[in-house]
């Protein structure tokens, strides 16, 4: 008797009745949570080819007013630049060239996630 006892105790506490539910639960997490981590790289790698190509153009629209003589280029850039969806961060001339530095944040699921790609981008004539 006590050794029939003692088989049945001991199957209850070697089951493995469900455990194969636990670690596909645990999988799938393991899964959203990569997901998730490649959809907000996925985010700021798309932020940071808008921030250059609003700093790009930015830069470009600057150095053609700085060049013309016909008014700031700054203003000009920041026009260019939030036409873009950027923000200007830094502009500035030096002798022909026009140098511009600009932010674009970061959004996932259509929400701001806190993080801001930047790009900086020089225009002016060539040497």
């Amino acid at each position: 008797m006590i050794s029939m006892q003692w088989r049945k105790r001991w199957r209850s506490l070697s089951s493995e009745s469900g455990s194969a539910s636990v670690t596909a639960l645990a999988t799938i997490a393991a899964m959203i949570v990569v997901l998730s981590g490649l959809l907000l790289v996925a985010g700021v790698m798309g932020a940071r080819g808008m921030a250059q190509t609003a700093a790009d153009l930015g830069a470009l629209a600057g150095a053609r007013v700085h060049a013309d003589g016909t008014g700031d280029p700054c203003v000009q850039a920041r026009a260019v630049v939030e036409a873009n969806g950027g923000r200007l961060q830094l502009c500035g001339a030096s002798g022909a060239d026009v140098i511009v530095v600009v932010g674009v944040d970061v959004r996932w699921k259509g929400r701001p996630t806190g993080l801001t790609a930047s790009a900086s981008a020089r225009a002016g004539p060539s040497p």
